[in-house]
């Protein structure tokens, strides 16, 4: 066995071609040089793209000799590499070839989150970047060289010192992974499912044109006649489109009450017009107009313009590997910026999933599409995790753990709950409901200051009374404001429009967070360090959102209406937003269904009662990042956070520790799953098509369903944790089964 350093360089009719595979097909693209690095040697080729019979030849020889020899191909983005390869060499033999991706290593061996770092300036884990750490006297190496100029000399010679150093520094960071065995192998898991992602990505994804037109018709008619509503109670589409004259319509003209309060005045984004849409029609009918317009740029024009750009009547989102800090796959829906950018796919994570719009996505001529679901995928390892036994009990074939939160909180018959819901009984399927929107409020580990001491905020109960800087109050509850978008500054990690109090007067925290303005302390100096925060406050700068998390706030804090959260002053913003409204506009928008306050207190604390492990989980894993900083899924994949985070994002760090063993190891296996999967795909001639939530779409010859299907059933539910972790499940963890013609006609089976 041999490691060979393995690169390109493509290039095509226009530059951008250069980056997208599937243009090989058309001559609009092509490789033009490629380099195999060995200890002593390059193998250097030069391309002819008139010529692409012998380009196939060639490279179909050097993909044999991988094979026959047994080589271990370093690549740095090796999905890049595979998808050209895709073009010129049998898949069935490239199928075969050994990967080791450089730059995935170097993800697996330093990942760490990036809470506030705007995505223009966060690290990079290219290989230029790479030579500047591990060979900085070769950095700058690539300085002057034309990708598509006439010198094919000066080209190669970059090629060559591409190959030789993703070699060398692959060859270092496998070693350095060697060491830590199971991390190591979760990276090996993932590197084997390379083939079937890049295949993916460079195949793309067959688009119905007529279903596209359908649904332009009927968004088309319901935006006129939205609008046509509108203007009888003065909205343009000017007025709506402009957050200025729209602001004048919304709280001058209509006087309606603002929400909440920007640095331009009242707010009009979403969460205010879905709050204000429970209150007034009008209102509603701003938003809907506004979410069928961004439906029809999403999701026609952009499906659209990509399947007319691509020249092959397909769309190709590009799948990237380790694409969140937690492990999982990202879509990149475009390529380029501002005037250069090319559309090429779309956002098929905020696919929406009503059948009107995937079906869109069709399966080609002869195929179907099968959808394999990893069932109630977190808190299934949730329960993992957080040993909880009625959480285990509840994963149990034949259980069902929204019901049985559901019964709980209704104080109705567990037996009656699921049966009753699964029989379309309207006041037993809201009940279920009910319990869903528990079993998915789980995070919220902000420190607050109580009269039996510091406790997080879903564990803050009626009885406690909460310091509100000046002295212990009594309030109303804790509740869930559903999962949102949150920002961190000084230690506190909330939504951007969380009040703190600065200076003896309440700002939004995103604005205390840009202008670098100190929140006051709710014990003191002594006390703010210790929460995070500096004497001056976080260095301000630009603004970035996190992933959504749920957050929770504590309703009616005294006279004041205020708390002490990690140790600073902030508002119960719940009470400035009007609580109940508030409430029903997240169960609206995220479950169909209102919820007043009393219920949602009521929801919150029987979850805890419900669920004493999860509680105790928390605090193991937030003790362990602050000792060790860093947690691990339970298949070996690491997150790292440093001292530095720890006393400037600790709220944030905390959280990660909660999260990330959940949603990273839904991330491994799903990557445990696929890699699983490859004989059987092989065997059958299916093909990788997608990845979606806890989903796995593949697209089977129709001819093969019968033996595919209830064989890939009995390999994902049985999966080898024990052999690829070193873990054996205490619960089942099985995968529900879809298939159809179309991703909006996918039947259960």
């Amino acid at each position: 066995m041999g490691w060979v350093g393995f690169d390109i360089e493509t290039s095509g009719v226009k530059p951008e071609y250069a980056l997208q595979p599937w243009r090989a097909k058309s001559s609009e693209a092509w490789i033009r040089t490629s380099v195999e690095s060995t200890a002593t040697e390059n193998i250097a080729r030069v391309y002819d793209p008139q010529n692409t019979s012998e380009t196939c030849r060639v490279l179909t020889d050097m993909v044999r000799r991988w094979v026959e020899e047994n080589h271990t191909i370093c690549t740095w983005n090796a999905t890049f590499e595979i998808a050209w390869l895709s073009a010129y060499v049998p898949s069935d033999l490239l199928r075969k070839v050994k990967w080791l991706d450089g730059m995935l290593l170097w993800r697996h061996l330093e990942n760490a989150p990036e809470y506030d770092t705007v995505a223009s300036k966060r690290r990079s884990y290219g290989l230029k970047e790479a030579v500047k750490v591990f060979l900085p006297d070769r950095a700058g190496y690539d300085e002057g060289v034309d990708f598509h100029g006439e010198d094919v000399l000066r080209l190669l010679e970059y090629n060559a010192l591409d190959s030789r150093y993703t070699r060398a520094i692959t060859k270092h960071l496998y070693d350095q992974l060697a060491q830590h065995p199971r991390r190591l192998r979760a990276a090996m898991i993932e590197t084997h499912c390379l083939f079937d992602i890049a295949y993916a990505n460079y195949t793309g994804v067959t688009i119905d044109r007529g279903s596209i037109d359908v649904l332009r018709s009927k968004l088309t008619a319901d935006i006129n006649n939205t609008l046509a509503q509108l203007r009888e109670h003065g909205a343009t589409a000017t007025v709506i489109s402009s957050p200025v004259q729209l602001r004048t319509l919304l709280f001058e003209t209509w006087g309606l009450e603002p929400i909440k309060h920007g640095k331009t005045g009242a707010s009009t984004d979403k969460e205010t017009l879905h709050e204000l849409s429970a209150v007034d029609p009008r209102v509603n009918l701003v938003r809907t107009y506004r979410e069928m317009k961004n439906n029809r740029t999403k999701f026609v024009d952009n499906i659209l313009a990509a399947i007319d750009y691509n020249n092959d009547g397909r769309a190709h989102p590009i799948a990237k590997v380790f694409g969140t800090y937690s492990g999982r796959l990202t879509y990149a829906s475009a390529q380029g910026s501002g005037k250069a950018k090319c559309q090429i796919g779309w956002a098929v994570h905020q696919m929406k999933r009503s059948a009107e719009f995937r079906n869109l996505v069709v399966a080609p001529k002869g195929y179907s599409i099968v959808e394999f679901d990893a069932a109630g995928q977190e808190f299934r390892w949730m329960a993992e995790l957080s040993e909880d036994e009625t959480m285990r009990q509840l994963c149990q074939p034949g259980q069902d753990a929204h019901a049985y939160m559901g019964a709980s909180i209704q104080g109705l018959s567990y037996e009656d709950v699921m049966q009753g819901a699964k029989q379309g009984d309207p006041v037993m399927k809201s009940a279920r409901q009910l319990g869903k929107v528990a079993n998915l409020c789980v995070a919220g580990d902000t420190m607050v200051l109580t009269d039996r001491g510091l406790v997080p905020i879903v564990d803050v109960t009626l009885d406690d009374r909460v310091w509100d800087g000046e002295e212990f109050v009594t309030h109303e509850g804790v509740v869930c404001s559903g999962v949102r978008p949150v920002i961190t500054y000084c230690g506190l990690t909330a939504t951007p429009d969380h009040l703190v109090l600065v200076d003896g007067r309440w700002e939004r925290l995103d604005e205390a967070k840009r202008h670098g303005w100190k929140i006051e302390s709710s014990m003191g100096p002594g006390w703010a360090l210790r929460a995070g925060q500096s004497e001056v406050g976080d260095t301000p700068g630009e603004l970035s959102q996190q992933a959504a998390e749920p957050v929770y706030d504590i309703v009616n804090c005294g006279p004041r209406r205020r708390f002490s959260a990690n140790g600073l002053i902030v508002h119960n913003s719940l009470q400035y937003r009007t609580s109940a409204n508030k409430l029903r506009s997240v169960a609206r928008v995220q479950y169909g269904m209102d919820m007043d306050e009393a219920t949602a207190q009521k929801v919150h604390r029987t979850y805890q009662r419900t669920y004493l492990g999860v509680p105790r989980y928390w605090k193991r894993q937030i003790q362990h990042i602050s000792t060790y900083l860093y947690v691990d899924t339970l298949a070996g994949r690491r997150v790292n956070v440093s001292r530095r985070m720890l006393a400037t994002a600790e709220w944030s760090v905390q959280s990660t520790s909660i999260n990330y063993p959940v949603q990273g190891t839904g991330a491994d296996q799903k990557y445990l799953a696929l890699s699983v999967l490859r004989p059987l795909i092989e065997r059958h001639r299916a093909q990788f098509l997608l990845d979606l939530h806890d989903g796995l779409y593949f697209l089977v010859p129709d001819e093969e369903l019968d033996e595919f299907i209830p064989n890939a059933r009995y390999l994902l539910n049985n999966l080898p944790y024990e052999k690829a972790w070193g873990y054996t499940p205490s619960i089942p963890l099985p995968f529900d089964c879809k298939v159809g013609k179309s991703w909006g006609s996918l039947e259960e089976l």
